[in-house]
């Protein structure tokens, strides 16, 4: 009990953490738009606290286990994200789908490498 709401506290701390990472993989991403690291990190901002709200309606609606209705909440959420790097980068579809898997992979390898660490620590201090 005492370690879930460790990791629950660890985890929004990581992910709020990965914030600039993710706004410096958007730079690399798009860097022929000629747009300033702030303007990406203001993105990532706005990328996150979606996430953050989904994840708290999560929490309370107790949607943790992989329903149809949070697969399908899910689902909407990664169709948003997709769809607001379309409008944000104005990029064509193809490209867009292209960098927001590979953005996707990149960001989940580094939060899976930070919440790892983030059970060490954890577990370390129980």
């Amino acid at each position: 009990e005492q370690f879930q709401q460790r990791m629950r506290k660890t985890f929004t701390l990581d992910a709020f953490l990965l914030m600039p990472f993710y706004a410096l993989l958007l730079k690399w991403f798009f860097r022929r738009k000629n747009l300033y690291y702030s303007e990406h990190l203001v993105y990532s901002i706005h990328a996150h606290t979606l996430l953050f709200l989904m994840m708290s309606l999560f929490f309370v609606f107790g949607l943790l286990d992989l329903t149809w209705p949070a697969i399908g909440v899910l689902a909407a959420l990664a169709i948003m994200h997709g769809v607001s790097l379309k409008r944000f980068y104005q990029q064509s579809t193809g490209l867009i789908i292209a960098k927001y898997l590979a953005l996707t992979i990149l960001y989940f390898t580094a939060l899976q490498v930070v919440l790892a660490l983030g059970m060490v620590i954890s577990f370390a201090t129980i």
